[in-house]
């Protein structure tokens, strides 16, 4: 019975990942937030907000949506993967990697309610001329929260459900070798999170940093958190002294 509350739960983060309402939608749709919810409903908040810190890492890029288009679901892959690693006791890169497909498969997931939803603007559209405000009312806000329950609440709640029971199995079926394999690329995932933003901010000078972040956190072993308070002063740093002095003026 816990695990089926456990699995409710964190379908219902993944819905108010996607509810209509800007307070919500978006405090939700950060990863490290996800992730302290989820710790939160399985009784460990610690875990679960470290793996939300990584995974924000991974999904940085993933947030933009270029055009209103989702190049990736990072909400779906955190909603799956998280839970189920804390379940397992699977490792952070092994989480990562496992939480991809499902990723992709919510790009896919949204282009199909995006699909459904244009059904309510022409029922909306014939009840306006009907001059039917309670049936608008439900075209334009009850009918798209109810479908938006089927098609993101219900199949993450099966997910975890059936996965937190099965994921045990899979993991000790899986060779040493792809396991390792495994944490080698989950391990290079965040650092291709950060790369693609600077690809996206089209400013190759910006590489010094992102190599010296990698040469600080990897050679030095500083922490990450350690990492960004430094990162953070650079960045002032390098504002404040290459702004334009007469445009400043």
């Amino acid at each position: 019975m816990e695990n089926l509350w456990i699995a409710i739960g964190v379908g219902f983060i993944y819905y108010l990942a996607y509810v209509e309402s800007p307070f919500i939608q978006f405090f939700f749709k950060e990863a490290i937030v996800i992730g302290a919810a989820i710790g939160l409903i399985m009784g460990d908040f610690k875990t679960g907000l470290i793996m939300g810190g990584n995974f924000q890492i991974l999904y940085i890029a993933g947030v933009m949506a270029p055009g209103a288009n989702l190049s990736v679901d990072s909400q779906l892959a955190c909603c799956v993967a998280i839970p189920i690693a804390m379940s397992t006791g699977m490792g952070v890169e092994e989480a990562m990697v496992m939480s991809v497909p499902f990723g992709v498969l919510g790009v896919f997931l949204d282009n199909f309610r995006r699909t459904v939803m244009g059904y309510w603007t022409r029922r909306a559209d014939k009840h306006a001329l009907q001059a039917n405000t309670k049936a608008i009312m439900f075209d334009g806000i009850g009918g798209p929260l109810i479908f938006n329950v089927i098609i993101r609440w219900i199949p993450v709640a099966v997910i975890v459900y059936l996965g937190a029971n099965t994921a045990t199995a899979l993991v000790e079926a899986i060779p040493d070798w792809l396991m390792n394999g495994f944490r080698v690329a989950g391990g290079m995932l965040p650092a291709t999170g950060l790369a693609m933003i600077l690809v996206l901010l089209n400013k190759p000078f910006l590489l010094v940093y992102y190599v010296l972040a990698v040469v600080i956190t990897q050679v030095a072993s500083v922490p990450i958190v350690v990492t960004a308070v430094v990162g953070a002063i650079l960045g002032i740093l390098h504002v404040t002294f290459t702004q334009d002095k007469t445009a400043a003026a």
